[in-house]
């Protein structure tokens, strides 16, 4: 073969496995490379951004954990709820606080196996919801839960739920939760919710975002999302002692702004934050806590409105279709 013709064979080879080695790493078992679900949100962190960087933090648990770590405990949820029997399109009643590490990790477990969770707070929500909704099984705080007697053939402690993990599901407008109630709520609306607070509120990977509001709606988890799609720590407080901690940013609500305030008047760290006001229209005031503007999430007039949250999306991220 001419010396010209082994340089190009050479070169070639060498482009191949260049490729090979700085292609991203398949670090677990979904291949999905997008944004797809809100579960591969963290996963899309592990594969392509930094899995070591804090995650969720929740002193009263005892949980700090990086991307990679969240992003087992997921997997392995996932893996247990497919052993215990729930397939896609399942729903699954839950009663976790809605201040936990928990209520987060089922959503997103549930989220990547394309089943649904219905968060109740009571018996008498439960039974309500369960005429009007096909509850396949349930998966309780612990085994103290009024969920305890429930009679369903799947059922557990949320702590023993581990498994392998299972490939995800791509389908973003899969059903996500029935949030207390008969009307689902899908991926693409929490995840929409997620950077459209992202976008609203700037938020980079050095942020720790303090969720001091309930993750057991729409808005809620999509605060968590809000920090995982920028690879920041998202923070769960004890809302009964609550501490800001190393937080820079603060979601909270009506019911926690006072708490807030309080908590902030200690000193904070706090650049910024949102207060949510029973809607989702980015308002033009503001709240002020501790000389720090926190923008409002609410509903008025068209001279009251910014914009809707989910704007914050356009040219910022792909389409979400």
């Amino acid at each position: 073969m001419p010396e010209h013709c082994v340089r190009i064979v050479n070169m070639m080879w060498s482009l191949r496995t260049a490729s090979k080695r700085l292609a991203p790493r398949a670090w677990t078992v979904s291949s999905v490379r997008a944004n797809t679900t809100i579960a591969e949100t963290v996963y899309y962190r592990c594969n392509y951004h930094n899995k070591e960087a804090l995650a969720l933090i929740s002193p009263r648990e005892d949980v700090q954990w990086t991307y990679g770590q969240l992003w087992k405990q997921i997997s392995s949820l996932a893996g247990g709820l497919k052993s215990m029997g729930f397939s896609q399109g399942d729903v699954i009643a839950n009663d976790c606080q809605q201040h936990s590490v928990g209520t987060v990790l089922l959503q997103l477990a549930a989220s990547h196996n394309g089943m649904k969770v219905m968060t109740v707070l009571n018996e008498g929500e439960f039974n309500a919801l369960s005429r009007v909704v096909p509850v396949t099984g349930v998966v309780m705080e612990n085994n103290a839960s009024f969920l305890s007697n429930a009679s369903f053939p799947i059922k557990a402690s949320i702590a023993d739920v581990q498994g392998k993990a299972p490939e995800g599901v791509t389908n973003r407008n899969l059903e996500l939760a029935y949030y207390h109630s008969a009307e689902a709520s899908t991926n693409r609306e929490v995840y929409l919710n997620g950077v459209g607070m992202a976008g609203l509120l700037e938020i980079k990977a050095a942020d720790t975002l303090c969720i001091a509001t309930g993750m057991n709606k729409a808005l809620g988890i999509g605060s968590a999302v809000s920090g995982f799609v920028r690879n920041a720590a998202v923070y769960i407080p004890d809302m009964a002692n609550l501490d800001l901690g190393d937080s820079t940013l603060v979601i909270t609500d009506e019911g926690g702004l006072d708490m807030v305030r309080g908590a902030a008047s200690q000193g904070s760290k706090l650049r910024g934050g949102v207060v949510m006001k029973g809607g989702d229209d980015v308002l033009h005031a503001t709240e002020d806590v501790v000389g720090v503007k926190l923008r409002i999430l609410g509903s008025g007039s068209e001279a009251e409105i910014m914009r809707p949250l989910t704007d914050a999306c356009k040219d910022t991220y792909y389409s979400f279709k």
